[in-house]
């Protein structure tokens, strides 16, 4: 299976709803190149007796579950693999935030390519942001560094955001090389929701999240500043004046301008009592007379005119922004199909025109199309609940593999729910107020809703969190459904326990998209070797004790012996603790750098370790992951069966290592 084809295969796993027109817009690849790469595929599959991929008339493309099953267990090293106008973005990435000295071989580590692909790839990115009027220039001082101006470096990192979100690339190698912190513009957001009291949709939050955070990265590290980003009607606007209190100092007054209007720009609800003064403000008294000529000319009453207004309000106040300043409209804004109807189309037309003539500018058809669209789905769905989702933050003690598997488990749980990101308890407890829930393994000081779980939960422990969780935000009122069926039952069957079935039923009506891990991921013998068991009578310092678990997959090259170090630095930060219950140690660290091949290990201590925070611990199983998307099932099943103490009691008997090893595989 070649590099194009695993690619594709990845894309298709993640994005089950994807047509051959996604995948060419996201890989650059032709409709005949796909097609035929398709074909190479089945070919394969039908070779290897697996049911091949299917593609209806519409595009639409089917891969069976046993082919992502039998992919996920033998291509894991081709997720690193990034197609021609993916390395043209993480090069244009790379080369705006780094601070230092750029060479061929930094871009050939980042991208995973041969020299003379990186050299094709940087020809690449600089025919592709000519438009941007920026260039791509290697001087001996400089190394590779992008010539341009700020502003147009900044539209250039907005347009790779964009994509980065729209195709959700996995762009976390950016990661490993710089250091930014998400939560602290995060807090930034959050506080200009606050104190505006309005709220961002979550593609707005999203995207304001990433595109600060590399512009922050860039004024901090790099010194670069934008010019001539401010002018009167910027600065008086409220989020202007807000971001002005929380910045000044910190960065040019230029370039809290230029953050004032992505602000502006964005996508908003409003909330009562908001303080961008609506009544005053024309834009607003423009849509009341634009929604009264509507009911006019079309003879349709709109039920509830003034909430029907409001939103209207929350679309073109951030539209009339974009427009006014040339800022386009983002793909895939609002994720609506943009096939309007004509008719409408025409009456939008006309009634928009005070709108644009109060701005000076036309709307273009885009922003048209999208008004249109969102016009008419309000008409006929004025019931419909516009409402922001609850803000939540994953707070986990065990270390970065197992909060990455918790937040990739509660966003599948609670698809209402909004999460931003997983902190650690020094993290969180900083910017706590930032968040309207928090999921966490250990009890926090905190007075939002907080959720305490474990690590590992069962399908009926999510049920319950699911409907706790939804019961206390009121997303979920399953009373009346639950009466109606029991009503049902009752006339065919007689009911034993009646609290026990309304119990049941509210459970079962309010599980929602349970997350399904099992049947496509690597499992846990996926991920070890019977030479990396070892058991020991030996006594060990716990230094010296994570070093001898680490040792055979040293001694095989398996990882750089950094890894192990950097892993015991990890232990000696108060706010580390990676542990799976009362006995086991999973040390592990975020460098994708230091592995070569991914390994969870397992040693056996027959007398017990003593950890800095006194854990007497009976087992050391160092984890290092390089594809972070597709170990959980493994560390769910390791979690569970080292979380049992019978299975830890039979484990300390053995003495063969082999018998170990068969042992956890078939986990008796």
């Amino acid at each position: 299976m070649n590099d194009r084809i695993s690619k594709i295969i990845n894309l298709l796993f993640k994005n089950p709803n994807y047509k051959v027109s996604d995948l060419e817009k996201i890989t650059g690849l032709s409709r005949r190149q796909i097609n035929y790469a398709l074909k190479q595929l089945n070919e394969e599959l039908a070779e290897s007796n697996l049911p091949i991929i299917k593609k209806d008339s519409t595009g639409l493309i089917t891969v069976p579950q046993e082919v992502i099953q039998n992919y996920a267990k033998t291509d894991k090293e081709k997720e690193n693999f990034y197609f021609e106008n993916e390395r043209v973005d993480l090069i244009c990435l790379y080369l705006a935030l780094s601070d230092e000295e750029v060479s061929l071989n930094h871009l050939m580590d980042i991208l995973m390519v041969s020299k003379n692909t990186a050299v094709n790839d940087i020809k690449n990115s600089n025919a592709a942001i000519e438009n941007y009027n920026i260039c791509i220039e290697y001087s001996r001082s400089k190394g590779y560094h992008l010539l341009g101006s700020e502003g147009d470096i900044r539209n250039l990192i907005e347009a790779v955001v964009e994509r980065t979100i729209k195709f959700k690339r996995d762009f976390s190698a950016i990661d490993d090389y710089f250091t930014i912190r998400k939560d602290e513009v995060i807090h930034l957001i959050r506080e200009i929701e606050k104190r505006l009291h309005i709220s961002y949709s979550d593609e707005s939050f999203d995207f304001l999240a990433n595109i600060l955070m590399y512009v922050f990265h860039r004024i901090r590290k790099k010194g670069v500043h934008i010019e001539g980003a401010e002018n009167e009607q910027i600065k008086q606007s409220k989020e202007y004046k807000a971001l002005l209190l929380m910045l000044q100092g910190t960065v040019y007054e230029a370039d809290i301008g230029w953050i004032s209007l992505k602000f502006m720009a964005s996508d908003i609800y409003i909330i009562e009592k908001s303080h961008l003064d609506v009544n005053n403000d024309r834009l607003f008294q423009l849509i009341h007379e634009m929604v009264a000529e509507f009911q006019r000319m079309t003879l349709i009453e709109v039920s509830d005119c003034s909430e029907f207004e409001m939103r209207l309000y929350n679309h073109l106040r951030p539209a009339c922004f974009r427009i006014m300043y040339d800022i386009a409209v983002r793909d895939g804004h609002g994720n609506v199909n943009r096939q309007s109807d004509n008719t409408l189309k025409i009456m939008i037309l006309e009634l928009i025109k005070p709108i644009e003539n109060y701005i000076g500018k036309s709307f273009p058809d885009d922003e048209l199309e999208l008004l249109t669209l969102y016009f008419g789905s309000q008409l006929h769905d004025l019931d419909k609940e516009l409402s922001p989702k609850a803000k939540a933050v994953v707070v986990c003690s065990n270390g970065l593999i197992v909060s990455r598997m918790m937040l990739e488990l509660l966003k599948s749980l609670f698809p209402e729910i909004h999460f931003l990101t997983a902190l650690s308890i020094r993290e969180f407890e900083q910017f706590s107020s930032d968040y309207d829930l928090v999921f966490t393994t250990s009890p926090l000081n905190t007075t939002i809703y907080q959720y305490i779980i474990n690590p590992i939960m069962t399908d009926e422990e999510q049920l319950h969190l699911r409907y706790r969780v939804l019961e206390d935000i009121g997303l979920l009122n399953t009373n009346q459904k639950v009466n109606a069926i029991v009503k049902t039952i009752e006339k065919y069957a007689k009911i034993d326990d009646l609290d026990a079935l309304k119990t049941e039923l509210g459970l079962r009506l309010g599980n929602k998209n349970l997350l399904q891990i099992d049947d496509c991921l690597p499992n846990l013998s996926y991920y070890m070797k019977p030479d990396w068991m070892q058991i020991t009578e030996e006594h060990f310092a716990w230094k010296e004790a994570i070093r001898f678990a680490f040792k055979p997959m040293l001694l095989d090259h398996s990882l750089e012996s950094d890894y192990t170090e950097m892993a015991i630095a990890d232990y000696q930060n108060n706010q580390s603790y990676s542990f799976f219950g009362k006995s086991t140690a999973v040390p592990h660290i975020n460098a994708k750098e230091l592995v070569h091949q991914e390994i969870i290990g397992f040693t056996v201590f027959k007398k017990a370790v003593v950890f800095p925070k006194g854990q007497q611990i009976h087992i050391i199983a160092p984890i290092a992951i390089i594809d972070t998307t597709k170990h959980l099932l493994a560390v769910k099943e390791l979690a569970e069966y080292v979380m049992d103490d019978h299975n830890i009691e039979k484990i300390l008997s053995i003495q063969n290592k082999q018998r170990l090893y068969q042992m956890i595989c078939e986990r008796e």
